[in-house]
């Protein structure tokens, strides 16, 4: 896998197919705020069950912006059409549901274990600590005295920093574990746009496209660091100047659709082509 080919084909095709594909990946996400703005208008637990139907509901959305980065990578920037391509998700509901429940799902869940796994290690290892930190929150009630009581005991102090390194250590197996699986299962959406395989049938097959690719989809996934390091950025000044966290959310989402989303996207749908060509070299060799 070539991965400088795939960047500088990105850059190449999104000089004609950036403003299409930008305002593709923008009607999506307006529809997502919209929808997620809704659902938050209730009340809080109301607000939080509507807001997890919503992004179950919604996952399908994404497909579009899929479609949209295929046309790109095959020359047909002129068929992208934001509207339609940005509602595919909805107008092919049913077709593209049940892949990206699977995918969520599957990713939900292996996350779940490793946090449950990671609570249970806190508890059995770090049970003294927490206990210790219950003692002083409900003995102090101000904060500063709070605070300055633990600092000034040394052996606590110890057992707290003890305890973040374990948490820090289980979110490092958290990413890992992210990682390992999305780089069996980035390529089912591609797959399910091109060849209709749905659900576990995407998966598995884009499981077996990552074959002897993973690490080329992370060195790809690597070299796109600085573009969300500056999204990152970007999403801090608009912190410090916005105050309403609605559009200031809204406006985050935006300069990464800009700086990194379409890009990424583009970049992938390009390794998925030559993955697509590879794997079926060897399926009839």
């Amino acid at each position: 896998m070539n991965n400088a080919k795939i960047r500088f084909d990105t850059a190449t095709v999104l000089k004609e197919a950036f403003q299409p594909l930008f305002l593709t990946f923008l009607f999506i996400l307006l529809i997502n705020q919209g929808i997620s703005t809704f659902a938050s208008m209730f009340g809080q637990t109301l607000s939080q069950i509507l807001t997890l139907l919503a992004t179950v509901a919604t996952l399908p959305l994404a497909q579009g912006q899929v479609k949209a980065a295929l046309k790109a990578v095959n020359n047909q920037i002129d068929a992208i059409d934001p509207k339609d391509d940005g509602l595919a998700g909805f107008s092919h509901y049913r077709r593209y549901f049940s892949t990206y429940f699977v995918v969520f799902m599957i990713t939900l869940m292996s996350v779940l274990m490793i946090v449950l796994v990671g609570v249970v290690l806190v508890l059995a290892t770090q049970g003294d600590v927490l206990s210790g930190l219950g003692d002083y929150y409900l003995t102090f009630t101000d904060v500063n005295a709070l605070v300055l009581a633990m600092q000034s005991d040394a052996a606590l102090m110890s057992a707290i920093y003890s305890t973040l390194g374990i948490v820090l250590a289980i979110l490092g197996v958290i990413g890992l574990v992210y990682l390992f699986i999305y780089s069996h299962i980035a390529l089912a959406p591609f797959i399910l746009e091109k060849y209709d395989y749905r659900g576990l049938k995407a998966v598995t097959t884009s499981a077996k496209y990552m074959k002897g690719r993973k690490w080329d989809l992370v060195k790809l996934m690597v070299s796109f660091l600085p573009h969300a390091l500056l999204g990152v950025v970007a999403m801090s000044v608009i912190d410090s100047f916005v105050s309403n966290m609605v559009l200031a959310s809204l406006l985050s989402s935006i300069v990464f659709i800009a700086v990194l989303n379409v890009r990424f996207k583009v970049a992938l749908a390009y390794f998925f082509e030559e993955a697509d060509i590879a794997y079926e070299g060897q399926t009839h060799d």
